[in-house]
């Protein structure tokens, strides 16, 4: 019995004082910046990349592509690029063990000319700029840097909101791997 309260305590003692990185979560944006940097700069990840009308069924104005950094088993990180009439905008999320670590957003939008009439394609303004650097998935906890404000797309409340689209283009990533 005694034994049985010193190894219960010794597993408390040691659970409570494991860093937080050996469950998968990492809290710390320093941490999480050195890992999305070096997933951007590897050269032995393989890059995977599919239309947005293969992964949403359906066409944008001006196109998109999704891209898919993954080292044959795990994905690492995942872009969407979505063109529309009015600008584009791109999500990245990356992954660490699987596990959402950061994701970035940006929307871009077309200039008006002059005299209103038509949009300047040439040199897209960035509007808006938001990261999320991912603590805790399961309670929505983290860290969120945001530079200016979107004008035509919705900010998103909650990591949730974007569970159904990493699931749909993880989904149709690994069926083409199996094929």
């Amino acid at each position: 019995m005694r034994l049985t309260i010193v190894l219960v305590f010794i597993l408390l003692a040691c659970g409570l004082s494991t860093p937080s990185y050996l469950y998968g979560q990492i809290e710390s944006v320093e941490v999480i910046d050195q890992l999305t940097e070096s997933i951007d700069r590897s050269s032995e990840l393989s890059k995977t990349t599919f239309t947005a009308n293969e992964i949403y069924q359906q066409v944008t104005d001006n196109g998109g592509e999704v891209i898919v950094l993954h080292d044959g088993k795990n994905i690492q990180k995942i872009t969407r690029e979505i063109g529309l009439s009015w600008g584009s905008l791109t999500t990245s999320f990356y992954f660490n063990d699987d596990l959402l670590m950061k994701i970035e957003e940006t929307e871009k939008n077309y200039r008006r000319s002059d005299d209103g009439s038509s949009l300047d394609y040439t040199n897209p303004d960035q509007v808006f700029y938001w990261e999320y650097y991912v603590f805790d998935y399961n309670y929505d906890q983290g860290v969120i840097n945001r530079n200016g404000d979107p004008v035509f797309s919705e900010p998103v409340c909650s990591l949730y909101e974007y569970e159904d689209e990493i699931e749909r283009i993880r989904s149709y990533f690994l069926r083409l791997q199996s094929e």
